[in-house]
């Protein structure tokens, strides 16, 4: 969510264990006080060392929630 009176640009990336890192989204614009959901029910499988890296172009603007699932 966008947490500024400005609009901002919001990346979303995937940084694994095997080198292969991927952006999920790259600079999808984000409205003030408004929201976007990026998977709308698909899945990204990650490994245990695997990172999702948030980043927005505007510093401390940007909240994330995030819903998984560990598989034991």
């Amino acid at each position: 969510a966008n947490t500024t009176t400005s609009p901002i640009e919001a990346s979303i990336k995937l940084n694994n264990n095997d080198g292969d890192n991927v952006f999920v989204v790259k600079e999808a614009p984000v409205p003030v006080g408004s929201s976007i959901e990026v998977m709308a029910g698909n899945k990204v499988v990650m490994e245990a060392a695997d990172i999702l890296q948030f980043q927005s172009d505007t510093s401390s603007s940007l909240d994330v929630t995030v819903s998984m699932l560990e598989i034991t």
